[in-house]
């Protein structure tokens, strides 16, 4: 092993139980054609970006490859634990709005090295939305909440620690959604699909033998107009939602 990927490996491990630490983090995850190239070393950092409670009342993250994670946590300004080359991703926030990309900038198309975020909240923040997309990679809730969420992965799961009360749009193309919702299964009206898995709403499962199509297909559906409306679609994996 080189000595720069010795230094790269010595950082992910030493970043590991801070992340878990936090209760839910952005788990690092490899995706490598066989080396890093030159010039584009590995970056393990913690960036502070003078962001207040007040600041913001709207998160938008966009991910071409890695997993997300947003936080409720115990700082004083919005703080991002990234692991990713420095120009792979970029951030800004105006008018109430803090957005972040991270996107993949080898010239081969290649993803190369670690790619995750954790996007730390500080506790008193009130969102107004929070909308995450990822093409390659999972997405990560833990003690946030937001009036209105909308999350999609095409290739991961989605999960969340600690209920979550607003409305809710989530859709995974291949992998599981496991959803926390705070209140009772009355407080919602909940639209839940998997076209090939199971759909569990509080440990019992709905799942039609065959459907009309000849496949396997998990659904739920429940009413309440005054309450949040919860959408979740899942092509490939199983939708769980559990009521705290």
């Amino acid at each position: 092993m080189s000595n720069r990927h010795a230094i790269s490996l010595c950082a992910v491990l030493c970043l590991t139980p801070v992340l878990l630490l936090a209760g839910c983090s952005a788990h690092i995850s490899s995706y490598s054609s066989g080396s890093e190239p030159e010039g584009e070393p590995l970056t393990v950092s913690t960036v502070g970006t003078g962001i207040k409670s007040g600041d913001v009342d709207t998160v938008i993250i966009n991910c071409d490859v890695g997993n997300v994670s947003v936080t409720s946590d115990d700082v004083d300004e919005l703080t991002l634990d990234i692991i990713c080359p420095d120009d792979n991703y970029t951030y800004a926030c105006s008018g109430g709005t803090f957005s972040l990309d991270i996107h993949n900038n080898t010239s081969n198309g290649l993803v190369l090295g670690e790619r995750s975020v954790d996007v730390k909240l500080p506790r008193d923040t009130e969102l107004e939305k929070l909308e995450i997309t990822v093409e390659n990679g999972d997405i990560y809730l833990c003690r946030t909440d937001a009036a209105n969420l909308t999350a999609k992965t095409t290739l991961g799961s989605f999960s969340n620690y600690g209920a979550f009360s607003g409305n809710a749009d989530i859709k995974s193309g291949s992998g599981n959604i496991d959803l926390i919702l705070k209140g009772s299964e009355s407080d919602y009206s909940c639209k839940l699909t998997s076209n090939f898995g199971r759909v569990i709403v509080n440990n019992v499962t709905y799942r039609p033998a065959v459907n009309p199509h000849h496949r396997d297909m998990g659904s739920y559906t429940s009413h309440n107009y005054s309450g949040s409306k919860i959408t979740a679609d899942c092509s490939s994996g199983t939708v769980t939602v559990k009521f705290a």
